[in-house]
């Protein structure tokens, strides 16, 4: 269960950033483009232009234990709706999380 987890926090968070990233420069939507190059830097802790196997694994650790919130290694459902509803908050109400049972 934890593996899955983390695939799914890792492939949504930060799988697919290049390819937005490219997306988004080609649509015109700036704004975009600059969260999701703000993103990767912050991903890519050395700054070398490419995210080692080593920083995408604790982006992911990071994020586990933020929705972790107290810290026992497991993600409970309450955790799980928590996490929903920050998402929700954050993203003006859209739908979020729906990977998470």
């Amino acid at each position: 269960m934890k593996t899955l987890l983390l695939k799914t926090l890792l492939i949504s968070s930060l799988a697919a950033t290049p390819v937005m990233a490219e997306e988004v420069a080609t649509g015109g939507n700036q704004e975009r483009l600059q969260k999701m190059k703000e993103r990767f830097k912050n991903v890519d802790t050395d700054g070398d232009g490419a995210i080692s196997k080593s920083e995408f694994l604790a982006k992911a650790e990071k994020k586990f234990a933020k929705i972790d919130a107290n810290g026992d290694g497991l993600i409970t459902k309450d955790e799980r709706k928590k996490m929903r509803k920050k998402f929700k908050k954050r993203h003006g109400g859209e739908s979020g999380g729906e990977q998470f049972p």
